[in-house]
């Protein structure tokens, strides 16, 4: 069964697509209930840096310690300065095809729910504020 609509040939040149990836595409678009793991990656395409980007990952240009809450309790000016830098760049940021696909998947009624690191709120301003996870905890990934 092909459930791709006008909206997701949109959004990606169908015919680049590996046959697994259709494949997968059409699993989740026929499910009746999905939840997305989001990370970084998903707002690179907004303009938000991710952390680990070889050549443009903020790890890279800052100390990790930064964002602990260690660095945090002994320095807060450093996140404060660290968060107002990037601050216009979160802000400007819009929705890119993978946030819409999110959006389409929910109005759908197949997405149930995002659970993310992000903090730049391109996933969360959507109707599922309400079913929204926002992970700061890490995972060992044994017993994800």
């Amino acid at each position: 069964m092909n459930v791709f609509t006008p909206f997701f040939y949109a959004c990606f040149k169908m015919g680049d697509m590996s046959d697994e990836v259709k494949a997968f595409a059409n699993l989740v678009l026929s499910s009746s209930s999905v939840v997305a793991l989001t990370g970084a990656g998903i707002s690179t395409e907004s303009g938000i840096p991710d952390y680990r980007s070889p050549g443009t990952g903020l790890w890279e240009k800052m100390d990790q310690s930064v964002v602990s809450i260690d660095g945090f309790l002994r320095e807060p000016s450093r996140y404060y300065d660290y968060s107002l830098e990037l601050y216009p760049v979160r802000k400007a940021a819009k929705p890119n095809p993978a946030h819409y696909m999110l959006a389409e998947l929910e109005h759908r009624g197949v997405l149930r729910g995002i659970i993310t690191q992000n903090v730049d709120g391109t996933s969360s301003g959507r109707r599922l504020r309400d079913r929204f996870m926002n992970c700061t905890a890490r995972l060992d990934k044994r017993y994800v």
